[in-house]
């Protein structure tokens, strides 16, 4: 489990970066202390910046939990 800060250093973007791919789901986010989140990276797979408008969050979002659920039918 890693703080805003640490995450943000490891993925090499800024925190509220951080922030907003947890809000999509690309990493998670465990909430602590009323108003901190701890997130947890994935092991594998880690998401990576994107700067193009035609490439929106959302839907590199939404292709991941559908991989994700390909994945665990094909297991």
């Amino acid at each position: 489990m890693l703080t805003k800060q640490e995450a943000a250093a490891r993925l090499n973007i800024h925190e509220h970066t951080v922030t907003r791919w947890a809000k999509h789901g690309l990493i998670t986010s465990h909430a602590y202390n009323g108003h901190y989140c701890l997130y947890e990276l994935p092991v594998s797979d880690l998401p990576e910046k994107q700067c193009s408008r035609w490439n929106r969050l959302v839907d590199r979002a939404a292709a991941r939990r559908q991989n994700a659920s390909q994945a665990k039918t094909l297991n």
